[in-house]
């Protein structure tokens, strides 16, 4: 915890991602609650995740390009004004049109938020450091995950879903108040800005960047499989426990409990994580792959619950360090003007991709058993992690 005693900056910005995770946490919940209210649909959560998506795949690389050629730290505090006006919206507005409107304007944001994020945290600690730093966050995500839905469902029941929406539009205008404080070092220029001969030739650097950088392209292949399986695996756990776990009497409380200490497993990462920040992070990577795999074939044979918890909690640990790893590597071999692109142009890609493998996830459910779902996707993760192991280790 060294580092955060001497680096104000990430004190400011590591509390800022405590609120905006716990925010977040608050409108998920009461745009959910609000939204059944209004249509009595259960279709309508489905087209919240689908319009929010459709932004970051059409947008990506131009909000990329955008973050890249202003000032991040005033691009953040903008984006956090403007998330705080439409959680207002959220709270004042009954009209579905108007809801809809602004859950699609979310995403719009959403497309600006990742890369910013992304390519700020360079500029406020050392290169050296990327690695505590990240694993800090990752923690931090950990304690949201435990905390942040059950103080969102908590506040839901006692005072409805306008308190809450009204609570985390205050907390996007206070994340942007402390922000003013944050100090950031200036990105260099670099030999890339000369091949700007035109905006559309400019978008495609973050592209082109990857596709000729070894190291990030292996990470953005990486990243595609990983969220690929997770985002399949996710919600089927709720079937996965209802049919093997303890029916569907239980199948609420125990998937809450399951990911509960998968979030207990990711504060512990995150903290095992700074040990090995002098490690070759890509074949760290690549042995946490196998591990998770092993994990999730273990717990699709497993049918002893107290057993998958500690499971749960394994898979966070290993989680904690693929994520860290992910943002760290491709920090620190992008250079600072092209980060908000490169990331701009991988989250364009890999988030509607969780989409797809959520619909993928449910056709599939209904042709095979879950547990062979999770199987085929663990055996995958597996010979990936192999792959990559033989390319880079020393």
């Amino acid at each position: 915890m060294q580092i955060t005693h001497k680096n104000f900056n990430l004190i400011i910005y590591l509390f800022g991602v405590f609120i905006s995770g716990i925010g977040t946490r608050l409108t998920t919940i009461a745009l959910s609650d609000k939204l059944i209210k209004l249509t009595g649909n259960d279709l309508s959560i489905s087209l919240v995740f689908i319009l929010q998506s459709i932004p970051i795949l059409a947008l990506g690389m131009l909000a990329g390009n955008v973050i890249d050629k202003n000032n991040k730290k005033t691009s953040f505090i903008i984006i956090n004004l403007i998330s705080s006006f439409t959680s207002l919206i959220f709270a004042l507005s009954n009209n579905i049109i108007i809801i809809f409107s602004v859950i699609l304007l979310n995403g719009i944001i959403q497309a600006f938020y990742i890369p910013v994020v992304t390519s700020l945290m360079p500029l406020l600690v050392d290169e050296k450091d990327l690695i505590k730093a990240n694993s800090i966050k990752m923690s931090i995500n950990g304690i949201i995950m435990i905390a942040g839905y059950a103080f969102a469902s908590i506040l839901l029941s006692a005072a409805g879903s306008t308190t809450a929406f009204m609570l985390d539009s205050c907390s996007f205008i206070f994340i942007a108040i402390v922000s003013i404080f944050l100090k950031s070092r200036q990105s260099n220029t670099s030999s890339y800005n000369h091949l700007a001969a035109s905006y559309k030739r400019d978008m495609l650097l973050g592209w082109n960047f990857i596709k000729n950088n070894k190291i990030i392209k292996h990470m953005f292949i990486l990243d595609m499989i990983i969220n690929f399986i997770i985002s399949m695996q996710e919600p089927l756990t709720y079937i996965f426990v209802e049919k093997y776990l303890g029916g569907r009497i239980f199948m609420a409380k125990r998937t809450a409990l399951l990911f509960t200490f998968a979030g207990i497993g990711t504060i512990v990462g995150g903290i095992i994580l700074r040990q090995f920040r002098s490690k070759n992070k890509l074949v760290l990577f690549s042995f946490s792959l196998i591990f998770d795999s092993i994990l999730v074939i273990i717990f699709s044979l497993n049918r002893y619950f107290p057993v998958s918890l500690l499971i749960f909690a394994g898979m966070g640990i290993v989680g904690s360090f693929t994520g860290s790893i992910l943002q760290t590597v491709i920090q620190q071999y992008t250079p600072d003007n092209l980060l908000g692109r490169v990331s701009g142009f991988i989250n364009s890609i890999v988030q509607p991709l969780c989409v797809l493998s959520i619909l993928i996830g449910g056709i599939f459910s209904n042709l095979i058993e879950v547990k062979w779902i999770f199987i085929i996707g663990s055996l995958l993760e597996l010979l990936t992690g192999f792959y990559f192991i033989r390319k880079y280790r020393d």
